[in-house]
């Protein structure tokens, strides 16, 4: 499933000033699910897939000599776990938020499925976007509901 840009244009400029920039490459992971949840994403340049991590594990009896983990070859990017229930999200989304200003964790995963370029913005920095941008702000928060 692909998630639609909620910020584009002269928005994602004013978050641009605001926010911290973040780079990751192919097979990085922006946050785990469970981890707690300290800032929210825009992607700006790239794919990012969120989604609940699956097991990728597969034992092997080897008899007398035990037993091995050997990861069944689901892997992207050289080393990305396969989510399922998965969004993929692309220029404009937001990710993460919904546990921001109650200090929850993240109810997802998520995973660059390329090289991507997003903006990071913390709680300190949402709020001061909201005296920049009230209607912004709010977009933000409505996606993040």
């Amino acid at each position: 499933m692909k998630n639609h840009p909620v910020v584009s244009g002269k928005d994602l400029n004013i978050i641009k000033a605001i926010a911290s920039p973040m780079a990751f490459h192919c097979g990085e992971t922006l946050f785990e699910e469970g981890e707690p949840e300290d800032a929210i994403y825009v992607v700006q340049r790239g794919t990012v897939e969120s989604g609940h991590p699956v097991d990728i594990h597969k034992w092997v009896d080897f008899g007398p000599f035990g037993t091995v983990d050997i990861p069944n070859g689901h892997e992207k990017c050289h080393a990305t776990t396969p989510l399922q229930n998965s969004c993929t999200q692309t220029s404009g989304a937001v990710l993460g938020g919904r546990g921001l200003f109650n200090h929850s964790h993240y109810s997802s995963s998520a995973i660059c499925q390329t090289n991507c370029d997003l903006m990071r913005l913390d709680a300190e920095q949402l709020v001061y976007l909201k005296t920049v941008s009230p209607k912004l702000f709010h977009l933000l928060v409505d996606d993040m509901a």
